[in-house]
């Protein structure tokens, strides 16, 4: 029996050592056709929009005040959640502040000349360069997604700059 014990043993490292090269040679063709294929390219317009379709379909969004929404959100969160949650909307305003985020994504603050705190608009990622154009003050319009609240505060979700 020793000596099929001894022929055995060898079997099983071949067997083993076939399946990491399988595994090996798998995992260097996805990452050979991940390569080919590539990310996309985020520079086309999304869904295949010219920008003057963008500016029309924007034109065509309710606006709504920033000092208007951080208004409601002090009054009634709840009421404030209902109205403007979900609605996709342009928001204009003035430059409170630019921050980031924990993970160093931009976070605009926008409200009138009379709000101490602003309602935070997270940009999305194609427009995240964006932020470092702007200066405290100056004028703002968004289109975002709708609105969520931290703590009593206003945060619009995936924001852009309006056309």
């Amino acid at each position: 029996m020793d000596a099929e014990t001894e022929t055995t043993a060898p079997k099983k490292k071949s067997a083993m050592k076939g399946c990491l090269l399988w595994g090996g040679g798998l995992f260097f063709g996805l990452v050979v056709l991940a390569a080919i294929v590539g990310p996309q390219d985020d520079s086309a317009p999304a869904d295949g929009i010219t920008a003057e379709e963008q500016a029309a379909s924007d034109a065509a969004l309710p606006e709504v005040a920033a000092s208007q929404l951080i208004a409601a959100f002090e009054s009634n969160e709840i009421a404030a959640l209902r109205a403007y949650g979900d609605m996709r909307m342009k928001v204009t305003g003035q430059v409170l502040g630019v921050q980031a985020d924990m993970s160093d994504n931009p976070l605009i603050s926008i409200g009138g000349p009379e709000d101490f705190l602003g309602a935070n608009a997270a940009l999305d990622g194609e427009h995240a360069d964006f932020a470092a154009t702007l200066s405290k003050g100056s004028p703002i319009t968004l289109v975002c997604d709708g609105v969520t609240e931290v703590i009593g505060m206003p945060q619009l979700k995936n924001c852009r700059p309006a056309r």
